[in-house]
C-alpha cells in the first residue's frame, strides 16, 4: 500500500480487513457528532516546559518510524507510550511505524490500533498526568520526534465506522505544518496551541511536515469506549 492508502484495510481479502470486520466499531453518526472540525480542541493540555525537561533523558530511545521511507530514518522517529509489551527500549517496535506497511509485509501477524494496550513507563511522567481521565482507554500511542524535512505524505488513517479515535498535539506549532484536504485544496491548521491535545478527524486526507528545526507531536489513539468520557473533555 502507498501512504495515501494508509489504514484503508485494502484489499478486503487481507486478514487485517477480516479483523476489522469482526471488531466493535463506533457508529458513523456518533463519530461525526464529535468531529465538528478537522481539529477539535480538548481540555487536555500538556505543560510543555515540564514535558521538554522530562522527555530529554529519553531521546536516545526514539527509533526510526518504520522502514517504508528509509531516507527519513534519521529525522523521523518515535517513542512508544502504548505498545504491545510496555517496553520503550526495544530496538524495533511494531507500534513505531505505519501499520499499513507492517500489515502488508506481515499479513499473518497484522494489527489494528486497538491491539496495542500496554502502557510504557514514559506515560508515567508527570507531564502526562493530565491524561489520567482517559489513560484506561489508550491504545497505540507515541511521541513523534521530527527534524526539519521529516513528514507524512498525504494519507488517511481510518475508515468509517472506526475502531478507534485519535488525539493530536505538538510542543511547537511553529515548527510543524499539519494540513487537511478540503475539496481540491490542502489547508494548514492554524491557531494550534503548544501542548493542547486536539481530537483529529483522520478519515480525511491529511499530511504533516517539520518545517524547521525540531518538533515533537503527540500521536494518541483511544478505543471507542472512550467516547462518552472524551465528549465531556471537548472544549
Amino acid at each position: 500500500m502507498t501512504e495515501l492508502q494508509s489504514q484503508t484495510l485494502k484489499p478486503k481479502t487481507h486478514p487485517v480487513f477480516k479483523k476489522y470486520q469482526v471488531s466493535e466499531k463506533l457508529d458513523v453518526d456518533s463519530y461525526w457528532k464529535i468531529h465538528t472540525d478537522f481539529l477539535v480542541p480538548t481540555q487536555f493540555k500538556i505543560d510543555i516546559n515540564t514535558y521538554n525537561v522530562q522527555i530529554d533523558k529519553y531521546r536516545d530511545f526514539f527509533k526510526s518510524w518504520g522502514q517504508n521511507r528509509p531516507e527519513l530514518n534519521q529525522i523521523r522517529k518515535g517513542l512508544p507510550l502504548v505498545n504491545l509489551d510496555g517496553s520503550y527500549t526495544n530496538k524495533t517496535d511494531v507500534s513505531i511505524g505505519p501499520l499499513d506497511d507492517h500489515n502488508s509485509r506481515y499479513p499473518e501477524n497484522c494489527y489494528l490500533e486497538n491491539d496495542f494496550t500496554v502502557h510504557t513507563d514514559i506515560l508515567n511522567l508527570s507531564c502526562f498526568d493530565v491524561l489520567d481521565p482517559i489513560k484506561k482507554y489508550l491504545c497505540r500511542s507515541s511521541i513523534l520526534g521530527w527534524n526539519e524535512g521529516a513528514n507524512f505524505s498525504p494519507h488517511w488513517d481510518i475508515i468509517l465506522p472506526t475502531v478507534n479515535l485519535r488525539l493530536w498535539g505538538t510542543n511547537n506549532p511553529d515548527n510543524v505544518c499539519l494540513r487537511y484536504k478540503d475539496g481540491k485544496d490542502m489547508l494548514p491548521c492554524v491557531a494550534v496551541e503548544p501542548g493542547r491535545l486536539y481530537l483529529i478527524e483522520t478519515s480525511t486526507v491529511h499530511d504533516a511536515r517539520c518545517v524547521k528545526d525540531v518538533v515533537d507531536q503527540f500521536f494518541i489513539a483511544l478505543n471507542i469506549y472512550s467516547y462518552d468520557t472524551l465528549k465531556n473533555y471537548l472544549k
